[in-house]
């Protein structure tokens, strides 16, 4: 269901899967390369399959060291360290979304206000060590913070987490039509991020406003993944149902993309894309069929332009 390589040690791969377990693996290792990980049955699993995985740093290590992040359709943010020694995933941290947060509109008439909502996606703020997003299977973005003292449910060692679950939302955005597929805080502006969705459409926000600032509409179905650039505050790329991978240039048109390329080749669908902070020409997608495609970016993607994080912030700081 997701992957996600260690930042800092390549041969370290995690893996949720449909059953709500997350594997870790040293690629590295031929004989026995599973290292770590939190299986079926145990309390601290998840329930529902595991949507994403995401290494981010811990704050308190001083930037030595990672956690993973998991995000599932049972309304669970768990957020784990890795003990080499006993070679197991710990749980350090537990968030809980419930319907009580969403939108009176998305409840559902006679649900239960603590009832799990399902997540999709989660992105870490590059600003604040406490801050992050999570995307739902309702359409609804919700604004986070580690730093919330409200207690959903407390730990529970024999029936449930061995850390309480706490309540992380300070705010929610006007709901996609349909689930989230990807959110992604840009490194260039502390509050702008994006959103894609099954609405079809690719919404530009500023973290502080409940509206989005520019909404996008390819008209290739639903929009699967969507980044930022790492070098190009201004430009976007994200992927369809249909197969292809679109790279927005924003200085140039919200309606068109500047490129509209063919990212698979029997059309299936592309669920991720994902840019290259090292090596920033080169950018990759993957699609339903299993190939990964490795396209190389021309120069004006690739090089940022004089004034372009001036004009960045000018757009972020203004609605429509």
């Amino acid at each position: 269901m997701s992957l996600a390589f260690h930042p800092n040690n390549p041969a370290w791969l995690a893996a949720g899967n449909f059953n709500g377990e997350i594997f870790l693996w040293d690629l590295s290792v031929d004989d026995d390369p599973l290292i770590g990980g939190c299986g079926m049955g145990h309390s601290d699993s998840h329930r529902e399959p595991v949507a994403k995985l995401q290494w981010i740093l811990d704050p308190q290590s001083r930037g030595k060291s990672y956690k993973l992040v998991s995000v599932s359709g049972d309304g669970k943010i768990l957020m784990w360290n890795f003990d080499q020694q006993l070679k197991q995933l710990t749980l350090a941290e537990g968030f809980l979304v419930i319907a009580q947060n969403l939108p009176k509109s998305l409840r559902g008439k006679g649900s239960r206000l603590t009832r799990e909502v399902g997540l999709t996606c989660f992105s870490c703020s590059h600003y604040e060590d406490n801050s992050f997003l999570v995307g739902s299977e309702s359409g609804t973005i919700f604004k986070c913070s580690r730093d919330s003292s409200s207690i959903l449910i407390p730990a529970d060692d024999e029936k449930g987490c061995s850390v309480p679950l706490m309540a992380p939302i300070t705010l929610s955005y006007k709901p996609h039509i349909g689930p989230i597929n990807a959110i992604d805080y840009s490194s260039f502006h502390q509050q702008a991020f994006l959103s894609v969705g099954m609405d079809e459409s690719i919404r530009i926000w500023n973290a502080l406003e409940t509206q989005p600032i520019k909404v996008l509409e390819p008209g290739q179905g639903p929009v699967l993944c969507g980044a930022w650039s790492p070098v190009r505050p201004m430009v976007i790329a994200v992927t369809t149902e249909k197969g292809q991978l679109l790279l927005y240039d924003l200085k140039c048109s919200y309606a068109l993309p500047l490129h509209a390329l063919q990212a698979s080749k029997k059309n299936a669908p592309v669920f991720v894309c994902s840019f290259n902070k090292q090596c920033t020409h080169l950018l990759a997608t993957g699609d339903g069929l299993g190939y990964v495609h490795i396209f190389h970016l021309d120069d004006d993607l690739s090089h940022q332009d004089p004034r372009e994080v001036e004009q960045f912030v000018s757009l972020v700081s203004t609605s429509e």
